[in-house]
């Protein structure tokens, strides 16, 4: 039997499934268990990529020796998971502290990426008031309003909605945004010819 504290031999146990677990070990890891979105977004799917490919030569190596049974095409899929509420999955992401600069802290002042968080908020007035789509991203014309229109693509492509928060401990409180899948789907076909980019967009960038 697996050692007790076997994490994905438990997991394994319970969801009476196969189970997949790893761990990363990243500079910014050193002293506090984090790591960065697109270090961790490229690895998850670079992961799933190598075990779609060990499935598939393992299935062709099946049907090779004349073994090979019924089997799923898509079988190599995983999914994460992790305690969420029912339809949903929640990413929680702290502000990187540079490597470059050790004695910064984020939590000392409100900073750039406060600025920028605001900023998002404006491009996501967009999906309250979808008939002014246009004219509240004029002013947020080139890299922004290209980027958000690509996660509007993203969004519409996997019937996805997306809701956000965010919060600095020099606030008094939260602040919110968010756009619904049947919105972000209006809102691509609206916006990805307009006038707030010159570029066609397509889900996949």
């Amino acid at each position: 039997d697996a050692p007790i504290d076997d994490l994905a031999w438990k997991r394994s146990r319970e969801a009476d499934g196969t189970v997949f677990e790893f761990s990363v070990e990243p500079p910014e890891s050193a002293h506090i268990p984090r790591v960065r979105a697109d270090t961790l977004s490229a690895i998850l799917a670079q992961t799933q990529a190598v075990v779609k490919r060990a499935y598939i030569s393992a299935i062709k190596e099946r049907k090779d020796r004349g073994t090979a049974s019924g089997h799923a095409d898509d079988g190599y899929l995983m999914d994460v998971v992790v305690p969420a509420a029912p339809g949903s999955f929640r990413v929680i992401l702290e502000a990187a502290v540079s490597l470059d600069d050790p004695t910064r802290h984020p939590m000392l002042a409100p900073g750039d990426l406060t600025l920028g968080l605001k900023r998002m908020d404006e491009v996501f007035q967009s999906a309250e008031h979808p008939d002014k789509a246009r004219e509240i991203l004029t002013a947020h014309k080139g890299d922004l309003a290209d980027a958000y229109i690509k996660l509007l693509g993203i969004l519409a492509k996997r019937n996805t909605g997306f809701n956000y928060s965010w919060a600095d401990p020099h606030m008094p409180g939260s602040r919110y945004g968010g756009v619904s899948a049947a919105v972000a789907k209006r809102l691509y076909e609206t916006l990805s010819d307009s006038g707030a980019n010159t570029e066609k967009h397509t889900p996949n960038g």
